[in-house]
């Protein structure tokens, strides 16, 4: 089993809250720059489905820059907590 940080290039916490409910449920997504938009709708939806529920996304993205991850700051609700981690050309899912 290889080590994930020796994947990641950087991590940004995009939204962080300190105040936690007692239920917490991490997802994980992972996408390039065309799938930004999709992203952001599976993140909304799962928000506004579970309000009484603390929510951490971990976005693994690959060619999404700095701006592209701005209009996740909308996503802030007093539950989420959303963090980016940036994929480096390390990762290769069909090693030979």
């Amino acid at each position: 089993m290889s080590d994930i940080k020796s994947y990641i290039s950087n991590q940004k916490n995009i939204i962080q809250h300190d105040d936690f409910f007692g239920r917490r449920l991490d997802i994980a997504l992972c996408f390039d720059h065309g799938f930004i938009m999709p992203a952001g709708v599976a993140i909304y939806s799962i928000i506004e489905n579970n309000k009484d529920i603390d929510l951490h996304f971990h976005l693994l993205i690959s060619g999404v820059s700095e701006y592209d991850l701005l209009p996740f700051l909308e996503l802030k609700q007093p539950n989420v907590s959303i963090t980016a981690y940036h994929i480096n050309n390390n990762f290769d899912i069909n090693p030979e």
